[in-house]
């Protein structure tokens, strides 16, 4: 105990230094804690508790030669502010945290518990903290139905007596007051890069906007992305989330999501953030209609997404086609991530990879891709640009699409490198003329579909699709290479 002492005493903790605002708490209750102790306890000689005394009373000054700044947007406050809660539940967390604060006061609860645990007890804190009956009435209304306990912020672990019952905050939660981006294990978080060039349009859709209010505003509602992968509906989402000025927290829709629930609600409540869940298992499957839309009308309960009952803020959910495990409890509203228009595919090009941008548009019309996987592909050109010390081209955006999908096929299916050129080709006239039609069309549809308006304010067939028949040893194959 005395090095525990000597590094509460020392002179560098009491010069000018800042203390962020928990750890203003913890002093606090530090002295709430020596104040209560010298009133009760008569310690004297040898007495263990002599040292946590001594200890309780250098932590409790240690605000004096500090600065505090207050800041509202602090974890802390936005804690107590977002799960609204009382003065007496500000009080239960911090003496509940006080052991994740110092091992001094995980010393002095060892010697106060009657299991001899690290942890304060609720007998404790109705001496602390009620002095009177109705005060203690309040406390146990407060442990059996308070927002505190029901968010999973504050923990009570069981004890023989409603008293001998121990507090604790929840696993990283006082880490995270205090700034540091902790999460419990178990919890599985994922990484998310949010790109939102080339959305413009999709975010101006009369669904979009809505959403972006209702995330900007932190209002109670589930925002459902929904598109024909569930990959694409986790970057669309993560760009909205971007877009509407919010911090996500990614999370996958795993089975034990709902076991998780009263660790995460506190840990996204004080980082101010939305949680983004990802709902994988059925999402590459194409519903029956064969549109790859979601339908709204049989959405299941949603039990491995949890209800959220604590969380009062938006909950956002990207879903894939044919996919339905979504919360019933909040309002909803759906956003589907449509194909992105030509122009929006030539901007995604234009800004991810600007040595290209004199070929944006044909890399557009042949490569309409969202924007998370251009900046892949942009990466890619990046290194390959850096080992080649030379200029990128347009074909080795060809190559390394390539190279990425072809990790997406299905066992069984081979994927061929195409060497073939057209004078490889024989052909009857007719034949070879329509396969370069098919060519044209592709590298010509954006002035003709966009410029020209022919799809204007309504959703079409883009690309091309060819259908090649024949005998074995027709060149079918061979065709297919040359109009690769």
């Amino acid at each position: 105990m005395s090095e525990i002492l000597n590094e509460a005493a020392r002179p560098g903790l009491t010069g000018k230094q800042s203390i962020d605002d928990i750890g203003v708490q913890s002093c606090v209750m530090a002295g709430r804690l020596l104040d209560l102790l010298t009133q009760v306890y008569v310690v004297a000689g040898e007495d263990p508790l002599s040292d946590s005394l001594c200890f309780l009373e250098h932590r409790s000054q240690l605000i004096l030669g500090m600065e505090s700044p207050v800041s509202e947007r602090s974890p802390w406050q936005t804690l107590v502010r977002e799960i609204n809660l009382s003065p007496l539940e500000q009080d239960l967390i911090v003496l509940a945290g006080c052991p994740e604060e110092h091992e001094g006061f995980a010393n002095l609860f060892r010697l106060l518990h009657p299991r001899h645990l690290p942890a304060p007890t609720l007998g404790l804190a109705a001496q602390l903290l009620c002095s009177s009956e109705p005060e203690r009435i309040a406390l146990r209304e407060t442990i059996e139905t308070g927002p505190a306990v029901r968010s999973g912020a504050l923990q009570v672990e069981p004890g023989e007596t409603f008293f001998d019952r121990s507090l604790r905050v929840a696993n990283c939660l006082w880490s995270v007051l205090h700034g540091i981006d902790a999460w419990p294990s178990g919890v599985g978080q994922l990484n998310c890069r949010a790109f939102d060039c080339g959305l413009d349009e999709w975010f101006g859709q009369a669904a979009a906007q809505h959403a972006l209010t209702l995330l900007n505003t932190g209002a109670r509602c589930l925002v459902l992305v929904t598109a024909e992968t569930v990959q694409v509906a986790w970057e669309r989402a993560a760009a909205m989330v971007r877009r509407a000025g919010r911090r996500g927290v990614w999370l996958s829709a795993g089975s034990n999501l709902s076991e998780q629930m009263p660790q995460l609600v506190p840990h996204v409540v004080a980082r101010d953030a939305v949680p983004v869940l990802r709902v994988a298992g059925r999402d590459q499957h194409v519903s029956e209609s064969g549109t790859g839309k979601s339908d709204i009308g049989n959405l299941g309960t949603g039990e491995r997404l949890g209800s959220w009952p604590t969380y009062g803020g938006p909950i956002v959910v990207c879903c894939g086609a044919g996919e339905s495990a979504v919360p019933q409890q909040r309002p909803l509203v759906e956003v589907r991530c449509e194909p992105l228009s030509l122009a929006a595919c030539e901007q995604i090009w234009t800004e991810t990879v600007p040595a290209l941008a004199a070929y944006a548009r044909a890399l557009a019309a042949r490569f309409p891709v969202e924007p998370f996987f251009a900046k892949q592909i942009a990466d890619d050109l990046r290194l390959l640009a850096e080992h080649r010390q030379q200029s990128i081209r347009v074909e080795d955006v060809r190559d390394c699409i390539r190279a990425r999908t072809s990790m997406q096929l299905s066992s069984g299916v081979q994927r061929i490198q195409p060497f073939a050129e057209w004078n490889s080709l024989v052909l009857p006239a007719s034949r070879k003329r329509r396969l370069m039609d098919a060519v044209e069309r592709l590298q010509t549809q954006t002035k003709v579909l966009r410029e020209w308006g022919f799809l204007a304010g309504r959703q079409g067939a883009r690309g091309v699709r060819v259908l090649l028949s024949g005998p074995p040893g027709t060149g079918k194959t061979l065709a297919a290479e040359v109009v690769r």
